[in-house]
């Protein structure tokens, strides 16, 4: 996750300020899981910035990954 390493948190540091399993902030980061909504409020006040960019750093993500499939 981008903004994770941006604030310099290691997964641990997150899940532990957000509440939820390190493991499943590793899923997550390697798009073995999907947040649900409780989750990326969770995972965006751990990392202290808003859902909204939370969602769009995923959606960027997003795209850079399609992108790179179609090369």
């Amino acid at each position: 996750m981008v903004k994770r390493t941006a604030v310099g948190l290691s997964q641990l540091a997150l899940a532990v300020e957000a509440g939820v399993e390190r493991a499943h902030i590793g899923r997550i980061e390697r798009g073995e899981r999907v947040p649900n909504f409780v989750a990326v409020v969770k995972i965006a006040k751990g990392l202290g910035c808003s859902t909204a960019d939370l969602v769009q750093e995923f959606d960027t993500q997003l795209k850079a990954t399609n992108d790179a499939k179609r090369r």
